[in-house]
């Protein structure tokens, strides 16, 4: 029995010093990418904090590559906000390509949409983070793994979880939320991350009553699953009811 007291406390402190690391590694990154969007450059300071919290200078290059690259990105895309029969909002998101352009145009004649020219999805949406886990270990109660391995304080700001199948999705609004999760499955063999990304979240969901409403959107959903591989469609109405 000592002996395996003496390895679960050995590994008790191996685990409780990357914790340690790995929250000091997120504060230290978060104030790394502040000062990048800040500064618009990698600077002595950024490298600086990097030095103090041991983290790594690769990463703060990383860092600038990925802001760099995102800004490009947010230029070459588009966002358009819509008004559709029964009360139901959509909003747009592609690459500012004529192709794309002409497939929404199509669309909203077809579906009868109308443009909401001065609208912001802010007012009918928000930013959430999502990532999607494939559950590999069939025995594993996805939400019990999450409460025994994140800290009260991580597990409080998952805002939601579905499950179907072996497949997960967990949506959460701090960036710190999404690295504690990344940690833990890293080199989890029981879960893996299959992708990540930013959504828009209605504020409300519209509930559709009317059979006509229920059939609209029933045509909805499958004109939006044709063309989801180059725009991305967000609704303030639930699918699949």
């Amino acid at each position: 029995m000592a002996g395996h007291s003496h390895a679960a406390n050995v590994k008790w402190r191996k685990d409780r010093q990357a914790q340690l690391r790995s929250q000091e590694h997120q504060k230290a990154r978060k104030k790394i990418e502040m000062l990048i969007q800040q500064e618009r450059k990698v600077s002595e300071k950024s490298l600086s904090i990097a030095r103090e919290h041991s983290f790594p200078k690769e990463k703060v290059y990383q860092i600038w590559e990925k802001w760099k690259q995102k800004q490009t990105n947010e230029k070459n895309y588009f966002g358009k906000l819509y008004q559709a029969p029964f009360a139901i909002i959509l909003y747009c998101e592609g690459k500012e390509e004529k192709e794309i352009q002409e497939t929404i145009n199509f669309l909203s004649k077809e579906m009868q949409w109308s443009e909401i020219s001065q609208g912001n999805p802010s007012h009918f949406f928000r930013k959430v983070n999502l990532i999607e886990i494939e559950v590999k270990d069939n025995s594993i109660n996805l939400e019990e793994y999450l409460l025994v391995n994140l800290t009260n304080e991580v597990v409080n700001k998952i805002e939601q979880i579905e499950t179907r199948n072996r497949q997960a999705k967990i949506i959460f609004s701090e960036k710190e939320v999404g690295e504690a999760i990344e940690n833990l499955f890293l080199e989890s063999s029981c879960c893996s991350i299959k992708n990540k990304k930013i959504i828009w979240q209605p504020l409300v969901f519209q509930e559709l009553v009317s059979p006509e409403a229920k059939k609209y959107a029933k045509n909805l959903e499958q004109k939006l699953i044709q063309n989801q591989l180059n725009i991305n469609f967000f609704t303030n109405i639930r699918f699949h009811e």
